[in-house]
């Protein structure tokens, strides 16, 4: 088995603050709610389970959506707002908000929350993750990207700490080459064909990440260029694509906590 753990990452699309004035709700979130209605879809016509990460702030806007989401695949916390910096909150307010949006997940789903990912990928204390219940953590990208990350040195496999799994997303060797988003959406399809033949090997896994908004076309927005590039139907064709080269070249696509069962 060739475990392939493709992640979703269902928040508010609150990138728009940042060039927008007054963004409205069926933006911010409406066009991740469309997203990820594109994706269970496709997700549906492979046959295949993936991991949502999701914002108690989404969740609380779709519960509906979110509950459904949660019968076939798996919800994890993405914090309680993506406009959240855990990393420099102060740590009493970290342990509040992740504690309610764990909270508001499993009234929501009826089902245990057990993973994280930061927003924006920032680190937390791993000693809250584990007192707020939390199994494992998905916000490590093991990478130096300016502006982004700055974790170049970090590991790539899986480890442990303070009894919280790390599941770092992931880079090639040596070069740390990303994946995820930005990366798939812009470079051609051989580049992240390349790139997860080669991170496969040392690890024994790929975990990768996308952002629903990225599978609707945001030329419409005031956004840089590499924001919109690609974005829509290109995009879900392009993942569409890398799913049936995954299944030949036999990898077995699996939400995260089933991936951390199965070790």
């Amino acid at each position: 088995m060739k475990p392939f753990l493709l992640t979703f990452d269902v928040e508010e699309f609150d990138y728009l603050h940042h060039y927008h004035d007054k963004p409205l709700n069926a933006d911010l979130y409406g066009v991740s709610h469309e997203g990820t209605k594109l994706l269970i879809d496709l997700l549906a016509r492979h046959g295949i389970r993936a991991t949502f990460f999701v914002t108690a702030k989404f969740a609380l806007q779709y519960p509906s959506f979110i509950k459904a989401i949660s019968k076939k695949h798996e919800i994890a916390l993405h914090g309680y707002s993506h406009d959240h910096h855990y990393e420099s909150m102060a740590k009493d307010m970290v342990l509040k908000y992740l504690q309610e949006g764990k909270k508001i997940l499993e009234k929501i789903t009826q089902k245990k929350v057990t993973g994280f990912r930061a927003p924006r990928m920032g680190m937390t204390d791993y000693f809250i993750l584990k007192k707020v219940g939390l199994h494992y953590d998905s916000s490590l990208h093991p990478t130096y990207i300016p502006g982004y990350y700055n974790h170049f040195t970090e590991p790539r496999n899986c480890f442990t700490t303070e009894d919280v799994i790390v599941v770092p997303v992931s880079v090639t060797p040596l070069l740390r080459l990303p994946i995820a988003w930005l990366w798939f959406r812009n470079l051609p399809l051989l580049y992240s064909k390349f790139c997860i033949s080669w991170s496969y090997h040392g690890t024994g896994f790929i975990n990768t990440y996308f952002h629903p908004w990225e599978f609707v076309s945001l030329q419409k927005y005031r956004l840089p260029w590499y924001f919109k590039r690609n974005t829509g139907d290109k995009v879900l064709k392009k993942l569409d694509k890398l799913i049936h080269w995954g299944k030949k070249k036999d990898y077995t696509f699996m939400s995260m906590g089933d991936f951390l069962q199965s070790r």
